[in-house]
């Protein structure tokens, strides 16, 4: 029975994605905000049961190649799909309408790269041994966390002028998210959030990224949340070499950061 505990766990992060999608793409171009608000909480309650899946397996010595694939699975549903459908919402509903209209159907269906990207980064996660110690490439939690801040800014009318403008433009979306699915395809190293040995030289880049999430959520609301995801990637550039050395635990059955 302990076997399968883990699994579940995975089972409703899958679950979670599902219906977030599911409720996104039955309100259509006419989503209302606390629908939405909703399937955002469920990528976010997703997120919480990729992490204690694989913590879970763990403490219960019960980690096996099953729940690596599962996990994956849940994680391109919740952290891939889940965040594509989102941006999907944003193109349909606050892009203007470009000429030729054959253009504007296919700027239509650009967020749906960010899934490709997420499909060929977890295929790539589960072969590559060295991510057991850091991540290469934007992890598809953090890179989810970065679409809920966008996507929550906009549609809780809490976003900057600057932000408003630019997704009222129909490019800036598709090149926002091709920018997004290169930097999860790509091989910068990136620190995890867990430790397997707690210094605090090694802290530094966590207490910094902490910091800057905290500041950011306060003075930017929603929109802090994406660019702590930002800074998260800087800072990650910033201690590259550090982090390639640093004994970091990154467990095989989770990509959570």
């Amino acid at each position: 029975m302990r076997r399968f505990i883990p699994n579940l766990l995975t089972l409703l992060n899958l679950l979670c994605g599902a219906v977030a999608v599911t409720i996104t793409l039955f309100a259509g171009a006419n989503l209302e905000t606390c629908v939405l608000n909703v399937a955002v909480f469920l990528v976010v309650l997703g997120a919480l049961f990729d992490v204690f899946d694989g913590f879970t397996a763990r403490k219960l010595g019960v980690a096996s190649p099953l729940g690596v694939q599962l996990d994956s699975l849940a994680d391109l549903v919740t952290f891939g799909f889940a965040p594509s459908i989102l941006y999907f919402h944003l193109q349909v509903s606050h892009a203007a309408s470009v000429s030729p209209a054959t253009l504007h159907s296919f700027l239509v269906f650009s967020p749906l790269m960010l899934l490709l990207f997420s499909a060929y980064r977890l295929a790539k996660f589960n072969i590559d041994t060295e991510q057991r110690y850091y991540f290469k490439g934007l992890a598809t939690p953090a890179s989810a966390l970065f679409t809920l801040g966008i996507v929550l800014a906009i549609e809780n009318n809490t976003a900057s002028p600057l932000v408003l403008a630019l997704m009222k433009a129909d490019y800036t979306l598709p090149i926002v998210v091709l920018l997004q699915g290169i930097m999860v395809v790509s091989n910068i190293p990136m620190f995890s959030l867990k430790f397997k040995q707690f210094t605090l030289a090694n802290a530094l880049p966590h207490l910094l990224f902490v910091l800057v999430l905290g500041l950011s959520l306060i003075f930017l609301k929603w929109e802090g949340l994406s660019l702590a995801m930002i800074a998260y990637v800087l800072l990650s550039l910033i201690f590259r070499k550090r982090i390639k050395v640093v004994p970091y635990k990154v467990g095989l059955e989770s990509e959570s950061v």
